[in-house]
């Protein structure tokens, strides 16, 4: 009997002793959901506030004249207030980029403000992601991560300079008018680099020639008066540039008048200057690169790098432009070699006014 009694009790001590630690864990169990809740609700209150502190907004100060426009996600949204039309300034800030424009600079009898700004703003955005993924796909070798990864400033002001700046934390971009903005962040791509023709050229080229997102596209290139105006005719362009390939034949044409006039300023400085005498021009003393400084205007050297990516591939224009390597090496010729051969491809797609370059004869190049 005694016996029977101890196993009783000890059966009904061991189930005590198993219902405390269940409901000892099930104590632990609550508590850390408990925490979980509290953790989450954190989290929770962390995202909604982070999702206030990005909140899309729209604000004017009147003294200021300045309209501002902040943590937009997708500009396609954006709406622009009527005050936009009595706004001096126009400030469009998030994480990716701060653009300031002074739309004195800017506005236009048809420029329809409340439309053609945010458009702009898109396109901005649009070139500078395209340019970013056009280095990162086609010339990974120098792709300049670093760089590329940097919030972009750009300022649209009245200044008859335009320049760039970089930092540990930002691209600065400056300019009046609003068709240098590619070339000028391509310029900023590369820094540390001489700014040469190749450089120069590189710039011109790929954010012209190459970008679907340049400003050049929709303007009227062409000047009244061009000593290209007839060929311009005769290789089938219209009075505006639509496409990149197009603004690669102008400058073929500006290339094959700097051949046949020399570089004697008979046009813009993009057109019939030395680029050695250009406002961003750079040669450091240590680069060896090559003639060409004093022998290429800005769109013929545009013309040249155009050449050499048809022939011998972005990546190794890139290379050569970033300076990873010499002329040589990236192309297996000489720049002269290369000239020769860029001057004759002109010379034959375009056969115009040949009898009056130096060094031909109907119609033959040198």
């Amino acid at each position: 009997m005694k016996i029977k009694l101890y196993l009783v009790i000890a059966i009904l001590l061991g189930a005590v002793a198993i219902f405390s630690g269940c409901s000892k864990k099930t104590d632990e169990v609550t508590m850390q959901e408990a925490s979980s809740d509290k953790e989450d609700k954190k989290a929770d209150d962390k995202t909604k506030e982070s999702k206030e502190l990005k909140e899309p907004s729209i604000g004017y100060e009147e003294k200021a004249k300045r309209l501002t426009v902040s943590d937009y996600e997708s500009y396609e949204s954006l709406v622009l207030p009527e005050e936009i039309k009595k706004a001096d300034i126009l400030k469009v800030k998030d994480d990716r980029f701060l653009i300031s424009i002074f739309l004195s600079c800017v506005r236009t009898d048809d420029m329809n403000e409340q439309e053609d700004l945010p458009k702009f703003i898109i396109r901005t955005e649009e070139a500078i992601d395209y340019v970013r993924d056009y280095l990162a796909k086609n010339a990974p070798s120098v792709y300049p991560a670093e760089q590329a990864a940097k919030q972009v400033y750009i300022t649209i002001a009245k200044s008859k300079t335009y320049s760039f700046n970089v930092d540990e934390q930002k691209i600065e971009i400056n300019f009046a008018g609003n068709t240098n903005r590619d070339f000028l962040y391509i310029l900023a791509l590369l820094k540390g680099r001489s700014k040469g023709w190749e450089q120069l050229g590189y710039a011109a080229y790929l954010s012209a020639c190459v970008s679907p997102y340049s400003e050049f596209l929709g303007y009227e290139f062409l000047w009244s008066g061009s000593p290209y105006y007839q060929d311009w005719t005769d290789a089938g362009l219209g009075s505006v540039i639509t496409k990149p390939e197009e603004m690669l034949t102008a400058f073929d044409l500006v290339a094959l008048t700097n051949f046949r006039l020399g570089l004697s300023r008979w046009g813009g400085a993009g057109e019939s200057v030395p680029i050695n005498e250009h406002s961003l021009y750079n040669r450091k003393k240590d680069d060896k690169a090559n003639t060409g400084d004093d022998d290429l205007s800005l769109f013929a050297a545009a013309s040249f790098i155009g050449w050499l990516d048809n022939n011998y591939g972005f990546a190794n224009v890139s290379e050569f432009c970033y300076g990873k390597k010499s002329f040589e090496e990236a192309f297996g010729m000489t720049y002269d070699e290369a000239y020769g051969s860029w001057k004759q491809y002109i010379l034959e797609k375009y056969p115009y006014h040949t009898e009056e370059i130096e060094g031909t004869s109907e119609g033959d190049s040198e």
